[in-house]
């Protein structure tokens, strides 16, 4: 089971805090400057893990469950978000 998906909110779309999740922070910030949700870039990323089991988003209301779904169905180049993150944040991969 794949649970956390949004990283216990670190990946849900609020700006993390740069000091206490510097690595959250930056995801979030390579996403808003490449106009990918950070949600579906993080929903996305567990749903092609390569397990043999679920991803459990974890929603609690009708809002979340269909936040969720979007996150799930939309699409997102995983290929090129991994090469431009690395780029950005100078690392190779």
């Amino acid at each position: 089971i794949l649970a956390s998906v949004l990283g216990m909110g670190r990946l849900a779309g609020p700006e993390p805090n740069r000091e206490s999740e510097p690595r959250a922070h930056a995801m979030w910030e390579f996403c808003r400057r490449s106009g990918v949700e950070i949600r579906h870039l993080a929903m996305q990323f567990c749903l092609a893990a390569p397990i043999d089991g679920i991803v459990m988003a974890g929603p609690c209301n009708r809002q979340q469950v269909e936040e969720a779904y979007d996150a799930a169905t939309a699409q997102v180049d995983l290929d090129h978000v991994d090469a431009g993150f690395h780029q950005s944040a100078g690392h190779q991969q």
